[in-house]
C-alpha cells in the first residue's frame, strides 16, 4: 500500500528510486550556484569579514527551500523552489556585477542610474558577461527543476527539525546575504526623509563653522563683473583623481597632466566631495551636498530640484556671462541637462544633440569621444568669443570611464595590454594638444583654465589590481589653474565643494552668494581641516568615519563628528536643498488663464505648456531622456484634487505609439490636461483622444475622469499658431478649491 506522500510524489512526476542521488545533487547545485557569486562580490565590495556569515547564511536559506517540499503539495513546492533559486540568483548575480563594476553593492547609487540609459550602456560594454550570467542563470534554473522533479519529498517532521535551526542560522548571518542588502537599500531610499529642525538645532550648526545655515535665493542674488573680466574654461576629467594622474607604479602614464599638479595647482589637491560624475557636478558647481536620496533629489530628472538655489553659473550668468555645456554622454544621463539649464547654461550639449549635428560615438566606446569633444569644444569657443560677452565653457570627458576608451588619436601605453591604463594615457595626450590649441588660438591670454576630477576611479577589483588599496582610497582631486591670472595659489586645504567661490574669486566676480559648504581657497577661513561627503569625511588629511559615540545636544558640534552630528548635517542640507527646489506648480482657478498651451504650425518652433505660468515643455521625458519640446507626439500632465502637478507623461508620434498611450488614471489623480501636436497635418490623433476620426494637428483638452468626456481648452488662432486657454468655469468643475 502506498502512503500519501508517495501518491503525491507520483503525481507531480517525483521518482522515488532516484532520490538520494538527486536529492544530493540537486542541493549541493543549488548551494553552489548561489554562495560562489555572493562570496566572490563580498570579496570584491571589501566585506570580506562577512563571507563566513554569507556562507552558512546562503546554506541556511537552501535549507529552508529544501523545507518547503514537506510542507507544501509536490506541485507548488516545485514552482516555489524555481521562482526562488531564480530569484535569489539573479540577485546574486546582480550583487557581483556591482561589487565588479564600482567595488560597491546595492547602495543609492544604484537607485539614481536605474535608468534605461544605464541598462543600454551597460549593455553595450558588457554584453558578453551579461549574456554569460544569463545564460548561466537559464541552464540553473533548467537543472535545478529537472533535478527537483526527480526527487522525492522529506517529512514534514523531518522539514520541521531542518526549517527551525535553518531560519535561526539565516537570520543570524541576514547582514550577509545580498537579498537583505538590497531589500535594506531598497527601505531606506524609498522611506519618507526628515525636512523639519528645530531652531536650537540650526543654531548649534550656526555655531559650529562648519556651514552655512542661511543662505539667499539666487533671485536675491547680486553679481558684477570687475573692470576687466576674464572668461573661463572648466573641464572635469573623467575619474580623474590624483593617484591615478601620477602613479608611481606607472612611469608617464599621464606625464603631462602630472606635470600639471607640480606646476600650476592652486592647492597640493582638494578632497573629492563625490562618489560618482553628476555628483561631483553638483556639489562642486553649488558648494553643498545635494542629497541623492528619493524624494528628496534623486537627480533621475531634476524636476525643480535647487532651483532657487545660488551656483556657479546662476553666479555668472547674473555676472553677464555665456554659458555652453558639452559632453560626451546623454544630458538626461542622471539628469545633468536639466541640472545645468536650471543653473544658467545658454547651451548644453549631449550625445542626442550631438547625433542631430551628425557626430557619433565610435564603434566601441561609449558616447561622443574626447577627441572628437576637444575639437568641438574649440568650435563652440569660437562662436563664445563671437559673443561679445565673457563666457564659460564647462567640459566633461568621458574616455576615462569604466572599463577605459582609447582613441585612434593616441598612442598606447606601454604594451597596450592594459585598457584602463591606456585610456589614463589617451586622455593625458589628448588635453595636452587641447590645451596646446587653446595657448596657439589665444585664449589663455583672456581666460581662466581650471581642470579637475569628478570623483577617483571606483574601487573595483580591477582597480584595486592596477593601483592598489591604499590609492583607490585616496579621493584626492586636482585643481589645476593656467591661463590669464593663473599665478594664484593657496596653502589651504580645500575639497571639491570649494570649487564655485575659488572660481569666482579667481575671476574677481563681485557677489553676495552664499555656500553651504564651499569656502574659496583664496580666503583665510577657519575650520578648513574638515570635509564631509555622503560616507567617508576627511579630518586632519585623513579619513574618518563618523562614529558611534554618545550623542549631545549641547554645544555646537565640532569634528570629527559622530553619528548623530554627522545625520543632523545632511539633514540641515536637504532642508536647504528642499527650500530652494521649486514649489510644487499647481492649477490655480482664480488665475486659470495662467495655464495655457501654445503651439505653433511649425514643428520646428518649441511649443510652450504653461501651468499657472510656469512652462513645463521642457519637463516631459520618454524613455528617460529630457524631450525637446517641439517634439510631435502626446503628452499629458496629471493633476491630484487640489490641482497640484502629480506626474507627466509622454508618447511619441511613431509606431502607433500614441495611439496605444492611455490616460495616466492612478490613485490620487483627479484631472489630467492631454495635449496631442503632430508634425504632419494629415495626421489623426489617438482614436481613444478623438473619436471623430478628422486629421488635428494640434489640440489641447482636459479630462475630469476616465469615464467622463473631455472639456476642450478654449482656443484661439494666432498667425504663427494656435493657443488653448484653460478658463476659470472649467478649472473650478475640476479641481476643489484651496483651504
Amino acid at each position: 500500500m502506498t502512503t500519501r506522500h508517495e501518491r503525491e510524489n507520483d503525481a507531480a512526476g517525483l521518482r522515488p528510486g532516484y532520490s538520494k542521488l538527486s536529492a544530493a545533487g540537486f542541493w549541493v547545485l543549488a548551494f553552489l550556484a548561489c554562495v560562489v557569486p555572493n562570496e566572490l562580490a563580498l570579496q570584491d565590495a571589501a566585506m570580506p569579514d562577512l563571507r563566513f556569515a554569507g556562507f552558512f547564511g546562503t546554506l541556511a536559506a537552501v535549507a529552508l527551500i529544501f523545507a518547503l517540499f514537506g510542507w507544501l503539495r509536490p506541485r507548488l513546492a516545485l514552482v516555489l523552489t524555481a521562482a526562488v533559486v531564480s530569484i535569489m540568483l539573479l540577485v546574486r548575480f546582480a550583487f557581483y556585477g556591482l561589487a565588479e563594476f564600482s567595488g560597491f553593492g546595492f547602495t543609492n547609487d544604484v537607485f539614481i542610474h536605474l535608468e534605461v540609459e544605464s541598462f543600454r550602456v551597460a549593455w553595450e560594454q558588457y554584453q558578453g558577461m551579461i549574456l554569460s550570467l544569463l545564460a548561466m542563470l537559464v541552464l540553473l534554473v533548467g537543472i535545478v527543476t529537472l533535478l527537483a522533479r526527480r526527487m522525492a519529498r522529506p517529512s514534514r517532521l523531518g522539514s520541521l527539525a531542518i526549517a527551525i535551526p535553518a531560519a535561526i542560522v539565516a537570520v543570524s548571518c541576514h547582514q550577509a546575504m545580498p537579498e537583505w542588502m538590497l531589500a535594506e537599500s531598497a527601505y531606506v531610499w524609498y522611506q519618507p526623509k526628515r525636512l523639519d529642525m528645530p531652531e536650537d538645532e540650526q543654531q548649534r550648526w550656526r555655531e559650529s563653522g562648519l556651514v552655512n545655515v542661511d543662505l539667499i535665493r539666487k533671485a536675491d542674488m547680486t553679481a558684477e563683473l570687475p573692470a576687466h573680466p576674464r572668461n573661463l574654461i572648466l573641464l572635469y576629467i573623467e575619474s580623474g583623481g590624483l593617484p591615478v594622474i601620477d602613479s608611481p607604479q606607472y612611469p608617464d602614464l599621464m606625464p603631462n597632466l602630472a606635470a600639471l599638479v607640480r606646476r600650476h595647482s592652486l592647492v597640493p589637491s582638494i578632497h573629492a566631495s563625490s562618489y560618482i560624475t553628476i555628483e561631483g557636478i553638483v556639489n562642486s558647481q553649488c558648494g553643498t551636498l545635494f542629497p541623492f536620496e528619493r524624494d528628496s533629489e534623486s537627480l533621475t530628472g531634476l524636476d525643480g530640484a535647487a532651483e532657487e538655489m545660488p551656483c556657479l553659473g546662476d553666479v555668472l550668468h547674473e555676472a553677464g556671462y555665456r554659458q555652453s555645456y558639452l559632453g560626451g554622454a546623454g544630458l538626461s544621463f542622471a539628469g545633468k541637462g536639466n541640472f545645468l539649464r536650471a543653473h544658467g547654461y545658454d547651451k548644453r550639449v549631449g550625445l542626442r544633440e550631438w547625433a542631430e549635428q551628425g557626430l557619433y560615438q565610435r564603434p566601441g566606446t561609449w558616447g561622443v569621444s574626447d577627441a572628437d569633444l576637444f575639437e568641438q569644444s574649440l568650435i563652440e569657443l569660437a562662436a563664445l568669443r563671437q559673443s561679445g560677452h565673457p563666457f564659460n565653457l564647462t567640459l566633461l570627458t568621458i574616455g576615462t570611464h569604466l572599463p577605459g576608451f582609447s582613441y585612434a588619436e593616441c598612442a598606447p601605453y606601454g604594451s597596450g595590454d592594459e585598457r584602463f591604463l591606456n585610456a589614463l594615457h589617451c586622455s593625458d595626450q589628448l588635453i595636452r594638444r587641447w590645451l596646446d590649441r587653446l595657448e596657439s588660438e589665444g585664449y589663455m591670454k583672456d581666460s581662466l583654465v581650471v581642470i579637475t576630477g569628478d570623483h577617483n576611479v571606483f574601487p573595483n577589483p580591477e582597480m584595486q589590481r592596477l593601483f592598489g588599496k591604499e590609492a583607490i582610497a585616496d579621493r584626492r582631486l586636482p585643481f589645476i589653474v593656467l591661463g590669464d591670472g593663473a599665478k594664484v595659489s593657496s596653502e589651504l586645504d580645500g575639497a571639491g565643494v570649494d570649487l564655485a567661490p575659488t572660481i569666482l574669486d579667481l575671476l574677481e566676480i563681485r557677489h553676495d552668494a552664499q555656500f553651504a559648504l564651499g569656502r574659496s581657497l583664496l580666503r583665510a577661513t577657519s575650520r578648513r581641516d574638515y570635509f564631509v561627503s555622503r560616507y567617508i569625511d576627511i579630518f586632519k588629511n585623513s579619513p574618518v568615519n563618523p562614529d558611534d559615540g554618545p550623542c549631545s545636544s549641547i554645544g555646537a558640534p565640532s569634528p570629527p563628528l559622530n553619528i548623530c552630528d554627522k545625520n543632523s548635517l545632511l539633514t540641515l542640507l536637504r532642508i536647504q536643498n528642499a527650500a530652494f527646489s521649486r514649489p510644487g506648480v499647481q492649477l490655480q482657478c482664480d488665475r486659470a488663464e495662467r495655464t495655457r498651451v501654445i503651439i505653433p504650425h511649425s514643428i520646428e518652433q518649441p511649443m510652450h505648456v504653461l501651468v499657472d505660468g510656469i512652462d513645463q515643455a521642457l519637463r516631459f521625458s520618454w524613455l528617460d531622456r529630457t524631450l525637446r519640446e517641439s517634439r510631435p507626439g502626446f503628452y499629458m500632465i496629471a493633476f491630484d484634487p487640489r490641482g497640484k502637478l502629480l506626474k507627466r507623461a509622454f508618447y511619441p508620434d511613431i509606431e502607433d505609439e500614441a495611439e496605444s498611450a492611455a490616460p495616466i488614471w492612478s490613485d490620487g489623480v483627479r484631472a489630467i490636461l492631454a495635449i496631442w501636436r503632430s508634425g504632419d497635418p494629415s495626421r489623426r490623433p489617438p482614436s481613444w483622444f478623438d473619436a471623430s476620426g478628422d486629421a488635428i494637428p494640434a489640440t489641447a483638452k482636459l479630462y475630469a475622469g476616465p469615464d467622463k468626456p473631455a472639456l476642450p481648452l478654449a482656443r484661439s488662432e494666432t498667425g504663427n499658431g494656435s493657443e488653448f486657454v484653460l478658463d476659470r468655469e472649467t478649472c473650478t468643475h475640476l479641481i476643489a478649491p484651496a483651504g
